[in-house]
């Protein structure tokens, strides 16, 4: 590259400067072909420069078609049952991976989301911040669902990322996705979107512990915004401190510890259309609502004694501290607060409160080389009364099994075809709720013995 650069520079360097003083020894038609060859020369130059820079940029990407049935069983506060299913939703899901070599230690990484249900298309869920990329959109826009840079500050003990980091798909979720492990977060702490600054210093020089990493993360859930209806809301911040590391002696292993602190709660600002089309309405709101401290645990380990068989344990386990205050709803006949957790018609604001959720499961490769090795898996995720999954989107799935205040049970069944590039994959999900709450974190807890089953087949394109 360096000779070819060289040669053009030289050639450059007899069109502008040796032709001119020599012009008069030349005939036009000399002139005419050594300004073709100068512009064949540019040409050239130019296709090198446009193919080193497109040599720093990979893109890739995996497209997806699912369908998926959902049945509903309920009982409405009137005491009647309430039996719905829907046959079948079809959608579609194109995820976009983009990464760019700027220079040695400075890269560049984005992925732009696409997640669509098939033809029009309504879908009862809101779309947020944390969760735009793996919410149906009707108009099947593009969502930004990673964009950030990772930059070695020293290579390669000590390294920083910023901007939407990867938080969505963590660990154990490669498995289900049958897919190389993508992102640094387990899921049952987040799976959603994230804009934070991660700082990383590695420890495998200094200590003898393999693969191991020590983490601190600054993240922003919300941002101050001012003169919004007349009070300054604060901003919403979580500290995170990160240790990982292999499980000694053990290869393909890892342990991953975390401590988080999330500080100044928003207060509820809005409500579901349902509820304002009932005539509810949100008329007043304190600035915050409390913090939440949140301990958490995830060990797992791949292709056991080189069996094929994968097997993880998350644990999660949270204490809120929320204040007496609470957003003012108002409905056609009265009018009561709504906090973290608790509300005035039960008499509970300000009672702090703790949760915790346990996420387990396991997958075998099944050695049918006939067959290209299929897969199936097995997962179990428990949440208690108060549990709020209020960062897991599902990565893509309709229904979150991981936001269940109860039991969920999923089994998988994962088909290669031809090469590696495509599969595809059968499921079952059951879940049953022992608790519920419309507004997630804020107000009380109310029992539940509705049950979801979704049972679904998708096919994943890789390219």
């Amino acid at each position: 590259m360096a000779k070819r650069l060289i040669m053009y520079l030289f050639g450059f360097a007899i069109g502008f400067v040796i032709i001119p003083l020599t012009s008069e020894a030349y005939s036009h038609e000399d002139l005419k072909l050594m300004e073709e060859d100068i512009a064949e020369l540019s040409d050239r130059l130019d296709k090198v420069e446009t193919k080193s820079i497109f040599d720093r940029i990979i893109v890739g990407g995996k497209f997806r078609t699912r369908m998926d049935y959902i049945r509903y069983k309920d009982t409405t506060a009137s005491g009647v049952a309430d039996d719905t299913n829907t046959e079948d939703i079809w959608s579609n899901r194109l995820r976009l991976n983009l990464r760019a070599d700027i220079t040695d230690g400075l890269v560049f990484h984005g992925r732009l989301s696409c997640f669509k249900l098939w033809g029009e298309s309504n879908f009862d869920g809101i779309a947020n911040d944390f969760n735009r990329p793996s919410i149906p959109d009707s108009a099947g826009n593009l969502h930004i669902e990673r964009a950030y840079i990772d930059y070695m500050i020293r290579d390669p003990y000590l390294s920083i990322s910023i901007g939407r980091i990867p938080t969505t798909g963590g660990p154990p979720g490669e498995l289900r996705e049958n897919q190389t492990r993508k992102a640094s977060y387990p899921k049952l702490l987040i799976d959603a979107e994230i804009d934070a600054v991660f700082f990383s210093l590695h420890l495998d020089e200094f200590t003898d512990l393999e693969e191991s990493m020590l983490g601190f993360a600054y993240v922003k859930f919300f941002q101050n915004w001012l003169d919004y209806r007349g009070i300054d809301m604060n901003e919403t911040t979580a500290p995170t401190v990160i240790f990982e590391m292999q499980v000694p002696c053990i290869e393909n292993s890892f342990l991953w510890i975390a401590y988080v602190h999330v500080f100044g709660w928003p207060a509820l600002t809005s409500l579901p259309p349902a509820y304002e089309a009932l005539g509810y309405s949100i008329t007043s709101f304190p600035e915050e609502l409390g913090e939440i401290d949140t301990y958490f645990f995830h060990i797992q380990f791949d292709d056991i004694n080189e069996h094929g068989l994968d097997w993880f344990l998350s644990y999660m386990y949270s204490k809120i501290d929320p204040s007496s205050e609470g957003s003012i709803i108002t409905t056609p006949l009265f009018s009561y607060k709504i906090g973290l957790f608790g509300d005035s018609l039960n008499g509970n604001l300000g009672e702090p409160h703790s949760f915790s959720a346990i996420y387990t499961g396991l997958r075998y490769e099944l050695p049918i080389d006939k067959w290209k090795n299929p897969k199936i898996g097995f997962e179990y995720n428990h949440g208690s009364k108060y549990w709020s999954a209020f960062a897991t989107s599902g990565s893509g799935d309709l229904i979150s099994k991981l936001m269940v205040r109860g039991d969920a049970y999923e089994v998988y069944y994962i088909q290669p075809i031809g090469r590696k590039n495509i599969f595809l994959r059968l499921g079952f999900i059951y879940m049953d709720h022992e608790y519920e709450n419309p507004f997630l974190l804020y107000g009380g807890m109310t029992e539940s013995d509705m049950t979801v089953t979704n049972a679904y087949l998708l096919m994943d394109v890789l390219f």
